[in-house]
């Protein structure tokens, strides 16, 4: 069970937010989570992911990107468990602490972060409380980059959101 007070195990991202992290879409998370592939619980309904669950989820997806074909999910699942995969977990751990997925896809985002004890664990431009997910959307109008001037971010700070929203959004909306 959960505790909601440890911030790596809180549930605190919703399907839609975790495939945002992890690379994968909210129902193939969900199908995941049904299969026991990754953990999850249900609250009111709506299935929800901690910091470490969404870290498993990456990690389960590397190795069925590199090690293990899709077929054989359940064998990702226990040599990941069974601590033959620690080192691709830390990986994941790393990644996710970078922007997830996008990170490992993009490899040169330095100004995304994702900590579970700031901001609940949404990703923000690091070292300032301010969503990635805002600042990239704002970042692509002449509007939004006069709305942004006020937060004296960097030119790199708002590509480096930008380009990892439009990487976030294409996994959440993958079939």
């Amino acid at each position: 069970m959960a505790n909601r007070n440890d911030p790596l195990t809180a549930r605190v991202y919703t399907s839609r937010e975790a495939s945002y992290l992890s690379g994968l879409t909210p129902s193939r998370l969900g199908q995941w989570a049904r299969q026991g592939y990754i953990p999850s619980c249900l609250e009111e309904g709506r299935r929800m992911f901690s910091y470490r669950d969404v870290a498993e989820a990456i990690a389960v997806h590397k190795l069925l990107q590199d090690k293990f074909n899709t077929r054989n999910a359940r064998r990702a699942v226990d040599y990941l468990r069974e601590g033959s995969g620690e080192g691709i977990l830390r990986s994941a751990q790393d990644d996710l602490s970078k922007g997830g997925w996008a990170y490992a896809e993009l490899g040169d985002l330095e100004h995304i972060s994702v900590d579970p004890e700031c901001m609940s664990g949404t990703p923000t431009i690091r070292g300032a409380r301010i969503t990635a997910m805002f600042v990239g959307k704002e970042a692509r109008s002449q509007q939004g980059l006069r709305l942004l001037s006020g937060y004296r971010l960097s030119d790199q700070q708002m590509d480096d959101a930008a380009r990892w929203r439009e990487k976030a959004l294409g996994y959440a909306l993958s079939a």
